[in-house]
């Protein structure tokens, strides 16, 4: 009898656990907390300025997805990365299912979601981030009366600080700052026009959607045990601590602005709830999973 209850308990956690992998939703909702700090951390860079800082070589707006100069990291890279890596990891991943090591390969899956889930929300969240700037900065600095306000053709946004205050100089060398987008510029506008102007991160994402999905279900159908799921729980940590500390790297080395580091946080936590609610390890105890 006891065996019995214990095989239905055994069901009912891998019903749940279907249930929980197979909900879209939960992707969807564990977006919404980190936006509305992302949109608070937008409002408040408006009126705050930690420091003065010359911003002339900030490109495509907010962004967190290496912790290097952007002008390094070309398309040919990210294609690497988002399609190149994943159809490379697919293949191991079928070439170890066959070498019987099934532990070796929970652990491999577990590290690789971890990396893929946490990219993507990079890559999505800064898009959002960045049709989000324009809303809040509007509100342009005292510029001096000889000099006209900056002008913008809005064909040519990405190749221009979206959002940023773009800083002028005058002939003896004194920068001032003057907003580049009105506030009345729409979001969806500003979302659309970006996602336009990015194939790359585009790319990125969608290679990025077939990884997560392929490692979800093979990592799904190994991670019953105790000591599986307990290692699962710490590599949940990985996305918040990697996106935070790449959000401090690029505020120091770049001159990125204080909310960079709030946005990797964020992000980087939503991609932990996404994948700690989707496996199931909320609100169950290790004696259900032996």
């Amino acid at each position: 009898m006891a065996e019995y209850e214990h095989f239905e308990d055994r069901i009912g956690y891998l019903a749940e656990r279907d249930r929980r992998c197979s909900n879209f939703t939960t992707f969807v909702l564990s977006f919404l907390p980190p936006l509305l700090l992302i949109i608070v951390a937008q409002m408040a860079d408006t009126y705050i300025d930690p420091y003065q800082r010359n911003v002339t070589d900030y490109k495509n707006g907010p962004s967190i997805s290496f912790p290097v100069k952007p002008s390094i990291v070309t398309d040919t890279d990210l294609v690497i990365v988002s399609w190149v890596i994943p159809s490379l990891v697919i293949l191991t991943v079928s070439w170890l299912k066959k070498s019987k090591t099934k532990r070796s390969i929970t652990v491999f899956l577990a590290f690789c979601e971890t990396a893929a889930a946490t990219f993507l929300f990079v890559v999505v969240g800064k898009k959002v981030a960045g049709s989000l700037r324009p809303c809040f900065i509007g509100i342009p600095a005292p510029a001096p009366a000889p000099y006209p306000p900056v002008s913008l053709d809005l064909t040519s946004c990405s190749y221009v600080p979206v959002g940023w205050r773009q800083v002028s100089f005058d002939p003896s060398g004194n920068s001032r700052f003057e907003t580049i987008l009105p506030i009345r510029t729409c979001f969806l506008e500003r979302f659309v026009e970006i996602i336009l102007h990015s194939e790359d991160d585009v790319s990125a994402a969608a290679g990025l959607v077939f990884l997560s999905q392929f490692l979800h279900c093979e990592f799904h159908s190994m991670s019953s045990t105790a000591a599986l799921s307990s290692l699962f729980r710490l590599m949940v940590l990985a996305p918040p601590l990697v996106a935070f500390l790449i959000g401090i790297a690029r505020t120091i080395t770049y001159h990125h602005r204080f909310e960079d580091i709030i946005m990797g946080f964020v992000l980087g936590g939503s991609a932990a709830i996404y994948m700690w609610r989707s496996h199931g390890l909320s609100n169950k105890s290790p004696s259900n999973r032996d």
